[in-house]
């Protein structure tokens, strides 16, 4: 079945505002104790400056409970920008979701 592009761009105009009704409150939280430790501010990947042996760790994926060293560069520039400010994080992490919800439509 060939689903016209109306139908998908509607579709994603949904899960955009699903996600932002859902997500819409996350700068004013501070970070978890589910996974933002082992992610973020426990992760000794991210505080590290950039060097020949912090991209063969970020490329040997160790550091974190799945390997992910896209996020980890993203993460990376997020440090680099506000720290570990937990608002910051969560509001640029909001694309990511809305990317991983949305490409579910796929």
């Amino acid at each position: 079945m060939v689903t016209s592009g109306r139908f998908y761009v509607a579709g994603l105009g949904f899960v955009a505002a699903v996600v932002a009704a859902v997500f819409g409150s996350v700068g004013g939280f501070d970070f978890v104790r589910w996974d933002d430790d082992i992610n973020i501010t426990g992760n000794p990947l991210i505080p590290a400056p950039w060097s020949r042996e912090t991209v063969g760790q970020m490329l040997s994926a160790d550091q974190a409970m799945r390997f992910k060293p896209v996020y980890w560069a993203f993460a990376k520039l997020i440090y680099a920008v506000a720290g570990f400010t937990p608002g910051i994080w969560h509001w640029a992490d909001s694309p990511c979701w809305l990317g991983d919800c949305s490409g579910r439509l796929i």
